[in-house]
């Protein structure tokens, strides 16, 4: 079984253009179109999938089209899941609809990939992320990472989690990660 890699997305554009990808997500969560992303595509007007080689699906989670402070945008959050990395789902939905801005983050620690596109932090703020086996917690900035680290396991610095993972008693183990900005 392959390692699934979520990528939440944000996509801005007009009111129009996000409601007809919403209205095809739903048919989706209803059963009316099968959740896999060719499926998908073709529902959304692309004549032909069969250069594509992705094995992406919807990942059911979908927010209503919200408006922006930027007058005649639109916003929609959705989830897609994919294998191993991001997929090519993203790409072909902006060639679908060139109008549209995508905003992605998408991450599978178990392949150590971790990355975004959202430059700026508009929609996908994250920076760092430590793993524990007890806790999951995610930082915009290396420090408040690091004072967390010192806060809960008395690590002062990235290179403390070596010597912590094999001298603390209770075995729990820490695994740091830093999203790769593109």
């Amino acid at each position: 079984m392959a390692n699934t890699c979520t990528t939440r997305i944000a996509i801005e554009g007009g009111k129009e253009t996000l409601e007809k990808i919403f209205n095809v997500l739903k048919k989706v969560e209803k059963g009316e179109i099968d959740y896999w992303g060719g499926n998908i595509l073709l529902a959304l007007g692309k004549k032909d999938i069969s250069e594509t080689g992705f094995y992406g699906w919807f990942g059911y989670y979908l927010e209503d089209i919200e408006e922006t402070k930027e007058e005649g945008t639109f916003l929609l959050y959705l989830a897609w899941e994919d294998k191993w990395t991001r997929g090519e789902f993203i790409e072909r939905l902006q060639e679908l609809f060139p109008e549209i801005v995508i905003y992605w983050m998408a991450e599978e620690f178990g392949c150590e990939y971790w990355e975004t596109n959202d430059i700026n932090g508009k929609y996908f703020s994250d920076r760092f992320a430590v793993v524990s086996d007890e806790d999951w917690e995610y930082f915009d900035t290396e420090d408040d990472m690091l004072n967390y680290l010192k806060e809960h396991f008395g690590i002062n610095s990235r290179d403390e989690i070596e010597n912590y993972n094999e001298t603390n008693e209770d075995g729990n183990t820490v695994t740091c990660y830093e999203c790769e900005v593109l």
